[in-house]
């Protein structure tokens, strides 16, 4: 029995153009070769015009991001505050002042002493509490940072522009915009920071 082969709409697998480029930082151009040994081949590869670049089109977009992926990773979960308090739990210092506390207080509540009118139990009592405000307090500043840290990406994210060809036309896209097979513009200011 014949396995189906599932027809790609490119004429060039995702991993190949992968291996292209890291040969290429290795001097090494077996895979570049394999594929037609210049860029002319490659761009015809992968359907794009070396004048006009991409087809500007929605649909032509949707079906490089589905074949290729997309310029972009997952966008990080913020964590819950529960999480960072549970974090902040596993804390080799915090665990030895809970520890530390609870002996105390069993100790406390199972010989009683009396150290001048205060019980013996308040002083692991108030270890634990502590340590509480402390936990809570890590947290909530480390829930504050990465919510920040989340709106300075978006905001950064929003702000970084190149220029591709897209349609014969120059167009400004953001790092997240740029597609397999974009012919980018490079200036020296562009060139020491180009994430595709």
């Amino acid at each position: 029995m014949a396995t189906a082969v599932t027809p790609t709409p490119f004429n060039v697998d995702p991993n190949v153009l992968s291996d292209i480029m890291w040969e290429g930082i290795k001097g090494d151009r077996t895979k570049y070769d394999q594929c037609g040994g210049s860029v002319a081949e490659i761009a015809k590869l992968l359907h794009v015009d070396l004048t006009l670049g991409l087809p500007d089109t929605p649909e032509d977009h949707a079906k490089r991001i589905a074949y290729f992926g997309g310029n972009f990773f997952a966008e990080k979960k913020i964590p819950h505050y529960y999480e960072l308090v549970w974090a902040g739990l596993h804390d080799t210092t915090i665990l030895m002042l809970i520890v530390c506390a609870f002996v105390g207080l069993i100790l406390n509540l199972a010989i009683p002493a009396d150290h001048g009118g205060i019980p013996g139990y308040v002083e692991p009592l108030a270890i634990l509490v502590t340590v509480s405000i402390v936990i809570n307090v890590a947290a909530t500043i480390d829930y504050q940072k990465e919510i920040l840290f989340a709106a300075l990406n978006k905001r950064l994210a929003k702000t970084m522009k190149r220029q591709v060809i897209r349609n014969g036309k120059m167009k400004e896209v953001t790092d997240r915009e740029i597609l397999v097979g974009d012919l980018l513009i490079l200036n020296n200011v562009l060139q020491s920071n180009i994430a595709a």
